[in-house]
């Protein structure tokens, strides 16, 4: 009979049972120098990755973008049937969710990432009653809005405007 790390036998009649593993740190530390080396490349694409997106975002958008009127005021965005627009809608409010999620884990410390840009990020995207409001709120603090003003003035764009 072949040897399992969580079985083990505990009568004369060969009936086997599940036990718990001696210790946790098993399934949580690295077993070896490759585990490792796969960990580190994660940490280094996903921390890449985060921060292509956010720089990328803040880019494509106007200066006067926390200025405007609320979205479903904005010429273009009720274009399409309304399936269509039913559909974008439920795609741009799981993907501000997901990078609203990624942003409070990258907010941790010791997680590599922009983690309130791509809260902000995520709140951009999503279509919820209050939004301009938790935007402003964020933007309202001087050291964000300068962080992303930043970023615009070392590729050339214009900086945002402050949200009235």
């Amino acid at each position: 009979m072949r040897s399992h790390p969580l079985l083990v036998e505990v009568s004369r009649t060969g009936k086997l049972w599940y036990v718990q593993p001696a210790d946790w740190t098993d399934y949580v530390l690295p077993s070896s120098w490759w585990d490792v080396l796969i960990g580190l490349g994660v940490f280094a694409v996903s921390f890449v990755v985060s921060l292509a997106t956010v720089v990328w975002v803040v880019l494509k958008l106007p200066a006067d973008y926390f200025r405007d009127p609320p979205e479903h005021n904005r010429p273009g965005t009720s274009a399409g049937s309304f399936p269509t627009r039913i559909v974008i809608a439920l795609v741009r409010n799981l993907l501000g969710l997901l990078l609203v999620v990624v942003g409070v884990i990258l907010s941790l410390p010791g997680v590599p990432g922009q983690g309130l840009l791509t809260i902000i990020l995520g709140l951009m995207l999503m279509q919820f009653p209050g939004k301009r409001y938790l935007e402003k709120r964020f933007l309202a603090q001087p050291r964000i809005l300068e962080m992303l003003n930043r970023i615009r003035r070392r590729y050339g764009r214009e900086p945002f405007l402050p949200p009235e």
